[in-house]
């Protein structure tokens, strides 16, 4: 019995001085890179109006090039089709183009910061953001794909026991892609 309790508290220490141990890492981590960003506030004003500039400029050529997509998408043929794919891709692409538009624009930003550790930390968050809205754009236009099935094959008919069966093969197929999609 007092093994068992030596035991138990050496694994509670070792418990104890792992966290303490993650605590001190995280601390120190936090205060290098608040040491590290600029103290001067024109640094400051400058960082703001580079990010303000290239999300301004990314919203930009999201709104050009849907305004493009909606012309092209009134002269189509099958105008309901690429429309429900026009509207699919708008607010993914919002935020893709703005993402990218501060990712061209971080080379402007290293004169402003004193080490590459920020840089570093910046240029990932927005790169994570990237990965996160490609995905939400692969499963936007797998949505899109699923509403132009549904939109052909229409269940309001007489006869539609073919329709059902292929709107149903479509969710589940769908479903299933936009698992793939989110896991890879």
């Amino acid at each position: 019995m007092a093994q068992d309790t030596t035991g138990t508290e050496s694994q509670s220490s070792n418990l104890t001085e792992a966290a303490e141990t993650v605590q001190e890492n995280a601390s120190s981590s936090w205060s290098n890179l608040v040491d590290a960003l600029p103290h001067d506030p024109r640094s400051w004003i400058a960082l703001g109006a580079i990010g303000l500039g290239a999300a301004a400029a990314g919203y930009v050529v999201h709104l050009v090039v849907f305004f493009v997509l909606k012309r092209l998408a009134r002269r189509a043929d099958d105008a309901s089709s690429f429309k429900i794919l026009v509207n699919q891709m708008r607010r993914p692409l919002r935020f893709a183009f703005i993402l990218l538009a501060l990712k061209f624009a971080m080379p402007s930003v290293r004169a402003f910061l004193d080490t590459n550790g920020q840089l570093g930390v910046i240029n990932h968050a927005l790169s994570i953001g990237v990965l996160a809205t490609v995905t939400w754009l692969g499963v936007a236009i797998v949505e899109a794909a699923e509403r132009i099935i549904q939109h052909k094959y229409r269940i309001d008919v007489d006869d539609n026991l073919r329709q059902r069966k292929i709107q149903t093969q479509t969710r589940v197929l769908v479903r299933a892609i936009q698992i793939v999609i989110v896991i890879l």
